[in-house]
């Protein structure tokens, strides 16, 4: 029997269908450029499909990400998407043992597998202002808790936090295993990746999701002292849970890392085309970000999203979620749709801009 409290689970909310703008889930705009297509051709075609995966090919991937990370392989974990070690993180370190803690408004998976694996949440509200945190009530609701997550680029409101108060929450929370998320540290610049060694407690993960440009081929991987990555790859069965063509992705985006420099770039670029816009679009508060997607107010009872969806442009729509029912979250798309998005604000609101 399915248990009670899981019966009402949610589905994932994703817009059906083909829009003039995707800007709904945080991918880049941008495919895989044709000379890494080819590479992965060459490579899939001598693959052994009828064979379970090498752990040999997991190590290569491990040294290539510490060619690309600064850490030494045996801190490294690979896993079949940072899902996945959200998942065995909780597991490991939160049953029978505490709560799971995160930010509100953050990531709604962390939640999502805590509720899963039959663990307690506890939240903290962002002010609304900045969405920075008190540090005071951050310290009251960490007591008792065995898992924090702290997305870092937060998610959907793409702010940094301060780095004293991430490190003093750590350190005053010893009992506590924090996680750091780092899923758009690329667009941020900033990673706690160089800390891990430094504090027992203290992990990061990341994923190829975002600037890598291969959601669906679900990688990433978590980054921590040695004994916990043994610990974390024995309990996703690695190497036979991560998939081969993923692993050979991997390592072929690693060596091209200097094409997704180019695309980090132009990102950065139209992310800035875009505050500009906003600034001055007076139905709209905007938020700066350190990620690909940009957080957004608009006056009470006059959330867009439906009527962007309408007119073909995907937003996420903040509107379900208690005290953001105004927000809406866009990714930042590419200049055609990030200038399709704009103009069909402005038609929506009738306004003109300056």
């Amino acid at each position: 029997m399915i248990r009670e409290e899981l019966r009402d689970l949610k589905d994932f909310p994703v817009y059906p269908g083909t829009p003039n703008a995707k800007m709904d889930q945080n991918e880049t705009p941008y495919p895989l450029p044709a000379a890494i297509l080819e590479a992965l051709r060459e490579r899939v075609s001598s693959m052994p499909f009828h064979r379970y995966l090498r752990p040999e090919r997991i190590m290569e991937l491990k040294r290539a990400l510490s060619g690309y990370s600064g850490m030494s392989p045996e801190s490294i974990a690979v896993g079949a998407g940072a899902d996945a070690m959200i998942q065995t993180l909780i597991a490991l370190f939160a049953i029978g043992r505490g709560d799971v803690f995160h930010f509100h408004p953050s990531y709604p998976l962390y939640s999502l597998f805590a509720q899963v694996l039959g663990v307690p949440v506890k939240t903290l509200s962002l002010e609304k202002e900045d969405f920075d945190f008190d540090l005071d009530k951050a310290h009251e609701i960490l007591e008792g808790c065995a898992v924090a997550f702290i997305a870092n680029p937060n998610n959907p409101t793409g702010n940094l936090f301060r780095t004293d108060k991430l490190k003093e929450l750590i350190e005053s929370h010893p009992r506590c295993q924090f996680v750091l998320d780092e899923a758009y540290f690329e667009y941020a610049g900033e990673t706690w990746a160089g800390e891990v060694n430094r504090h027992e407690n203290l992990c990061v993960i990341r994923t190829f999701s975002k600037l890598f440009s291969i959601p669906s081929l679900r990688l990433g991987y978590l980054i921590g002292r040695p004994d916990m990555v043994s610990v974390v790859e024995k309990a996703q069965f690695v190497p036979y849970n991560v998939s081969g063509f993923s692993v050979e992705a991997g390592l072929i985006l690693l060596e091209e890392r200097p094409l997704f420099q180019e695309i980090r770039e132009k990102v950065i670029r139209e992310r800035s085309i875009m505050e500009s816009f906003l600034y001055k679009f007076s139905p709209v508060v905007s938020y700066p970000s350190y990620g690909n997607f940009l957080f957004m107010r608009f006056p009470p009872g006059e959330n867009p999203a439906e009527a962007l969806f309408k007119e073909g442009v995907y937003v996420r729509d903040y509107g379900g979620v208690p005290g953001y029912e105004d927000f809406i979250r866009i990714t930042l798309g590419g200049p055609e749709e990030n200038l399709l998005f704009r103009e069909t604000l402005q038609k929506l609101f009738n306004h003109k801009e300056g």
